[in-house]
């Protein structure tokens, strides 16, 4: 995802691309402090043109040449910082491998750098937010979420989870007439929650249909959506609760949670 390509950018600095300018990792206003480059490859992208696009993206092309070739040239103290940058993107999921080779693709998921879902004995949760808005709202949207466990003297784990979206920005332009760029604007949300199989929903809240439940992955899964009715808007906050029942009880030992991060995105603060 991009935010590979930002964190090359800190290090490697302002880069030109043959027939189409110059990319750096600089904050831009237009865009509330959003890294330049992050900017300049919405506006070829989508910006409004009175011309047809027949190839939206094709920049990606030239830009990853030229990010290739500088890293290739920097000097040696650039390049612990580049390692660096490479790495974190991969531990913190913007980098994810796949390879049809089962053996290979086994190592990666022990190094726990590929996409799967994990198996785990304990208490587990996965929070899956995917977009239905046609601008970029989730570039500005910041995820807090807290987790209340109740264990009772019979060892029965009742959990209350609450998700709440902030978007601190003001609202873009979107008037298609003007021609401005539209990154920020009310957000819609299909948002789905993996917990451990077998855990029981008790009462949910913000989701503007009916809380889906099934099996997916080895894991339950809570499915809503907000947006239509009531989207998130800029310079607003939506909150989301579960209250569930883990399908297990603690008898002898301690209580153990893992959170897997959604690939891709900043993660939430939890």
């Amino acid at each position: 995802d991009t935010e590979v390509l930002v964190k090359l950018l800190k290090v490697i600095g302002r880069i030109g691309v043959p027939g189409w300018g110059n990319f750096s990792a600089e904050a831009d206003k237009r865009c509330f402090d959003c890294p330049l480059v992050v900017y300049e490859l919405e506006r070829l992208a989508d910006k409004p043109v009175n011309v047809q696009r027949t190839e939206r993206k094709a920049v990606i092309g030239p830009l990853m040449h030229s990010v290739l070739a500088n890293a290739m040239g920097s000097p040696k103290d650039k390049i612990p910082g580049l390692f660096d940058a490479g790495f974190s993107s991969v531990m913190e999921k913007h980098v994810l491998f796949y390879f049809p080779d089962q053996k290979i693709q086994s190592a990666m998921e022990a190094f726990n750098i590929a996409g799967r879902v994990r198996d785990y004995s304990g208490d587990y949760f996965f929070l899956v937010d995917t977009s239905f808005s046609g601008a970029k709202s989730n570039l500005f949207i910041k995820n807090e979420v807290e987790q209340k466990i109740e264990i009772a003297s019979d060892g029965t784990i009742n959990k209350l989870a609450t998700i709440i979206y902030k978007n601190p920005y003001p609202a873009s332009n979107c008037n298609l007439e003007k021609g401005d760029l539209c990154l920020n604007a009310p957000y819609r949300n299909w948002f789905r929650l993996y917990v451990p199989r077998g855990s029981t929903l008790i009462e949910s809240s913000g989701s503007e249909v009916d809380i889906k439940t099934y099996d997916e992955l080895g894991k339950t899964v809570f499915e809503g959506f907000y947006g239509n009715k009531y989207p998130l808007r800029p310079e607003g906050q939506a909150k989301v609760t579960f209250k569930y029942k883990l399908p297990f009880k603690i008898d002898k030992g301690e209580y153990r949670l893992l959170i897997q991060k959604h690939p891709g995105t900043d993660g939430s603060l939890y």
